[in-house]
């Protein structure tokens, strides 16, 4: 349950899109879909989440790009309630930490394809990222991708979650489907 909302911080991480040179694109609720996964012990369970709650705004000039994400902890959802509390509550801290911030830098990519790098703010700890874009494409003023990146839960002190005899893994996979305007 945990593992699921830290992964959606780092998909918001992902939101990192492109626009033509010296504009501004925007984008917010189903434009922006943050999905996360998580490995199991024994590895036969796959703990998945998503929020469509993530807004951002991206910058570019000539052909490198800036951009700021946020995501509500709250918004972290896997499928199940008793989950989604533990995440939230118990190991994301909602509370304390209401949003997870990604801020993010890179080359426009040429191909459809490209790196960004940045920093994750999640869990009150600031920590760098790195991660690939693929399927970039920019047409009538508007951009689509789809970014993935991982985090290490450890990296942001968030305890490790354990129920049930399953304990999850540190490593936390991220994917963010972007449509920017």
């Amino acid at each position: 349950m945990i593992q699921r909302k830290r992964g959606g911080l780092l998909m918001v991480a992902l939101l990192v899109s492109f626009d033509a040179s010296g504009s501004e694109l925007k984008a917010s609720g189903s434009g922006l879909r943050v999905e996360f996964q998580a490995i199991g012990r024994p590895s036969a369970l796959k703990v998945k989440g998503k929020s469509e709650d993530a807004s951002g705004v991206v910058q570019a000039e000539k052909n490198r790009f800036t951009g700021t994400f946020s995501l509500p902890v709250k918004s972290l959802k896997t499928g199940i309630e008793l989950r989604d509390r533990h995440l939230q509550e118990k190991y994301l801290d909602a509370e304390k930490f209401p949003l997870i911030l990604l801020q993010v830098k890179g080359d426009l990519p040429s191909s459809g394809e490209g790196l960004f790098e940045g920093e994750l703010d999640l869990h009150g700890k600031k920590v760098p990222v790195k991660g690939a874009l693929a399927g970039y494409v920019m047409k009538e003023g508007k951009a689509s991708f789809s970014a993935s990146f991982s985090i290490s839960l450890s990296q942001f002190e968030i305890a490790i979650p354990k129920y049930l005899g399953i304990t999850i893994a540190d490593r936390v996979d991220v994917t963010v489907d972007a449509q920017l305007k």
